[in-house]
């Protein structure tokens, strides 16, 4: 399944990272998405998504604030939308902007039933505008610069 915005804009996830040193002094990155509970749509297919970030808290959720727990909810569902794509999106060999494209779960008898239900559900008022996200998939986005804050 593909997730998205309803209005086609980027969003961000709420992210924790770390400079790990080895025994031998070897840095490694790490980092990790915080997760909460699943909202009602993603409640379909987990019991758990990624926090996603309101654009007015992004600079928060990067500030030294020591308490952002607020902010550790699902989003709305209202403002999100699911469409069912083909398996192929799970290699890294498959690198284009169709492997977003929407598959008609009816015929597809390669993705488990549950899924073809759950696209029939969903499939009316979860209709969307996946032009905006192709093109943005087609390009590379222009994000802001993100600054490390001080201190």
């Amino acid at each position: 399944m593909a997730i998205a915005m309803k209005s086609g804009e980027p969003f961000a996830l709420a992210g924790v990272w770390e400079i790990f040193r080895d025994q031998a002094g070897i840095e490694i990155r790490t980092f990790a998405i915080v997760t909460c509970a699943a909202n009602e749509m993603m409640a379909a297919i987990h019991d758990r998504m990624p926090v996603i970030l309101h654009p007015e808290d992004h600079h928060r959720w990067l500030s030294p604030e020591p308490d952002p727990n607020d902010l550790m909810k699902p989003f709305l569902s209202e403002l999100m939308m699911m469409w069912p794509i083909d398996r192929k999106v799970g290699s890294p060999k498959n690198d284009s902007p169709d492997i977003i494209e929407e598959i008609d779960t009816d015929t597809d008898l390669r993705l488990p039933s549950g899924v073809r239900q759950l696209s029939a559900v969903l499939r009316g008022p979860l209709s969307c505008p996946r032009s905006v996200i192709r093109e943005c998939l087609k390009s590379p986005c222009q994000a802001p610069e993100v600054r490390s804050a001080p201190g």
